[in-house]
């Protein structure tokens, strides 16, 4: 017997689970991303927004581990990897999400956040002129 899941059942958890992200509700909405996640295990979309709440829990670990699987189905997307770099800065592994920021800089130049980053890493880790 093959089960079929109707698509549109997986857009309304992962409707939801936006919602609940939307509204705070990060644990929820970690439970619901998690949901989708077992029906479509390739879903970029949920296991970004799973990353994103991790991090907004302060799970910097998960949400690292959880951006990786995100950029491992998708190299190029930028908001999982500013997700990553983030995630490294929090844990204090500032080389790391410098490696990172550098990264998303030489892939979207317009991408001002990850400059203004990458100068302030570089003066914390006592890097000045290359901060200027």
């Amino acid at each position: 017997i093959v089960l079929e899941i109707d698509p549109d059942c997986l857009n309304v958890l992962f409707n939801m689970a936006q919602a609940l992200y939307a509204l705070g509700g990060y644990d929820r909405a970690i439970v619901t991303y998690n949901g989708v996640l077992e029906i479509y295990i390739q879903d970029v979309n949920s296991l970004f927004g799973k990353a994103e709440a991790l991090r907004m829990l302060g799970d910097f670990e998960q949400a690292k581990a959880t951006y990786e699987a995100v950029l491992e189905q998708d190299p190029e997307h930028l908001d999982a990897l500013f997700g990553k770099a983030e995630s490294l800065r929090m844990l204090g592994e500032d080389e790391q999400a410098l490696v990172v920021f550098e990264k998303i800089s030489v892939k979207e130049h317009e991408f001002l956040g990850a400059k203004l980053v990458i100068a302030e890493s570089l003066f914390k880790l006592g890097k000045y002129q290359e901060a200027i």
